[in-house]
């Protein structure tokens, strides 16, 4: 029956997973290793066994539990037991081991080399693993983000569609939306500034709020004398020029007249002028 122990620390979302398996030889006294979670950095810690020999006492028997390295012809573990001279009996022992990876474990057997007889037998393996061992079994594991860019990155899919049959589909379908959510208001706070600063007008950029203090310090008035001459509109002006110059050639002439006759009354007028400057003066002179 398997046994699973959580750990979960609280500065973590990892969970450590300790667990044994079920009996490796509940139908045969050989056995593969698919009774073992197939997790990312599973390790074995140990190994349980309990067995009951029948021999006889001057009888030699050699009893052992190996598992073959996946890799090699070699033992990856090997335990054994030596009734040499010993009764039968029943044997419990769990036996631990440095962390061993469990994706490493081959085939495992118990067999008896000698006389007697096995029975009752159980073998079990010890385990342990870490659910965020691999960032990317978890969106709540730390480091997942870094993990899933990587991810992406090699297998491309950055701005490629994701087979669906991707173990991350949901995850990688969910960045894309996300990130193009954020190019599209990033595209409209740029446009939106465009608008307003096209739509400042004159008035706006040179307010005359606060003028009068600003005039008063020297370097603001320079400042604003300067921002004033940098106008475009300013300089439309400053750089007119006249090219051509055009002279009018034409004399007016007065034609068909038979007679221009003297103003009289014009003439009066000048006449009585005269005479009171003269009065005038007479009696300044006198």
């Amino acid at each position: 029956m398997l046994l699973v122990v959580c750990f979960s620390p609280s500065y973590s979302f990892s969970e450590v997973i300790n667990g044994r398996t079920n009996n490796a030889a509940a139908q045969a006294l050989n056995w593969n290793m698919d009774l073992l979670p197939k997790n990312s950095g599973l390790t074995v810690e140990g190994v349980f066994h309990r067995y009951t020999i029948t021999k006889d006492q001057a009888a030699d028997a050699t009893v052992s539990i190996t598992n073959k390295h996946i890799k090699s012809n070699n033992n990856i573990y090997e335990y054994v037991d030596v009734w040499d001279n010993l009764p039968g009996n029943t044997k419990v022992k769990f036996d631990p081991t440095p962390s061993l990876l469990g994706n490493l474990f081959g085939p495992g057997a118990i067999t008896l080399d000698g006389n007697g007889q096995l029975s009752n037998v159980h073998v079990s393996y010890q385990y342990r693993y870490d659910t965020c061992y691999n960032p990317l079994n978890d969106p709540t594991c730390p480091g997942f983000d870094e993990a899933f860019l990587q991810y992406m990155l090699n297998n491309n899919l950055l701005n490629a569609s994701p087979n669906i049959t991707d173990p991350l589909y949901d995850e990688i379908i969910q960045y894309q939306l996300e990130q193009q959510a954020e190019v599209d208001e990033i595209e409209a706070a740029n446009l939106e500034a465009e608008e307003t600063i096209e739509d400042q007008s004159f008035e706006d950029k040179f307010s005359v709020s606060g003028t009068a203090q600003q005039l008063a310090d020297p370097i603001k008035q320079q400042n604003l004398m300067q921002e004033l001459m940098g106008v475009g509109s300013l300089d439309e002006y400053s750089q007119i020029s006249i090219i051509d110059v055009v002279t009018i050639t034409d004399v007016v002439e007065i034609k068909d007249v038979a007679e221009i006759k003297d103003n009289y009354r014009a003439l009066r007028n000048l006449a009585q002028d005269k005479t009171h400057r003269r009065m005038v003066r007479l009696q300044y002179e006198e």
